[in-house]
């Protein structure tokens, strides 16, 4: 499994190997943005994973052929990076949350009542999740079980067996959270978290990304000076951190056609490019005042 031992966030609690918090800079030295893939095998090139890298010192995208291999080359850039002494913005392009009433609905609540709405889920699909080596998954099965509680998964492939709707089917939850139905509003189209497979969907990513974003936040040579966006920090300007996790979107700014060959590459380097030169205060303020996208449906960086 990909996932860690269930835990709270560790806010203000030092570990063993756990780095120490230096004196923030108010921009970020280094923009690391990380274009996902739910991909079932190893997959290099088109619609695979890619890291962006922005700072200083201009920097080649690097394409990775699966999800461990990605987690591993991330979070021994971050440390690096840490090291240094340098701040860091850290964003994936996939869903962090779920729309609000989620986790009340599919039953996570009780003897973790204590944890925010957003923390449940990622711990849930963290223990639900398996994700082999060589990317093989059971995302299928566990929407398949999410939805058995209340979910609205939706988008099986012909190639999966798992008991999830191959369309669209009455929701029971939001289809949509209050950050995409922003962006909506201004003739742009983020997909919903709830839709599996098909051209631009990104809940696959999502059930598979999320762990892998909880596992570098909460790595023990990480988690002292990492904070997730707005989960963590609410809707102010994190600067009394030195790793900021903040979830992404392509849409938010046009591609730089020039930048890469290959889509997905030129969409990390934009968006690094992009955050590393605009990365203003007022870009974490956008969804100020809504309690329910702070604590569980999270907010696209950019969506103003």
């Amino acid at each position: 499994r990909l996932g860690l031992a269930r835990t709270g966030v560790a806010m203000g609690i030092r570990r063993r190997g756990a780095l120490r918090v230096g004196t923030p800079a108010r921009v970020f030295d280094d923009v690391v943005i990380v274009d996902w893939s739910a991909a079932s095998t190893p997959r290099l090139g088109r619609d695979s994973i890619w890291i962006g890298h922005a700072s200083a010192t201009a920097s080649e995208p690097l394409n990775v052929a699966t999800r461990g291999q990605a987690l591993r080359v991330v979070g021994d850039r971050l440390v690096d990076l840490i090291r240094q002494g340098r701040r860091v913005l850290i964003g994936f392009d996939f869903p962090y949350g779920y729309p609000r009433g989620t986790a009340e609905q599919i039953g996570l609540s009780g003897e973790r009542g204590d944890e925010p709405p957003w923390l449940r889920i990622w711990n849930e699909l963290a223990s639900l999740v398996t994700d082999g080596p060589t990317n093989a998954n059971n995302r299928f099965e566990v929407a398949a079980e999410l939805n058995r509680r209340g979910a609205c998964f939706w988008g099986r492939p012909a190639t999966s067996n798992a008991e999830v709707p191959p369309t669209k089917q009455p929701f029971t939850l939001p289809e949509f959270r209050a950050t995409e139905q922003r962006l909506r509003s201004q003739a742009r189209h983020p997909k919903s978290v709830w839709q599996l497979s098909g051209a631009g969907s990104v809940g696959s990513q999502a059930l598979l990304g999320i762990p892998i974003v909880r596992a570098l936040r909460f790595d023990e040579r990480l988690a002292d000076v990492s904070r997730v966006w707005p989960f963590e920090t609410g809707f102010a300007f994190p600067r009394d951190v030195q790793v900021v996790h903040a979830e992404i979107w392509p849409g938010v700014v046009q591609s730089d056609a020039t930048a890469h060959a290959i889509a997905d590459a030129r969409q990390v380097l934009t968006l690094a490019r992009h955050f590393h030169e605009h990365g203003e205060p007022e870009l974490f303020s956008a969804g100020a005042g809504d309690v329910e996208a702070a604590v569980e449906e999270g907010w696209i960086l950019g969506a103003v």
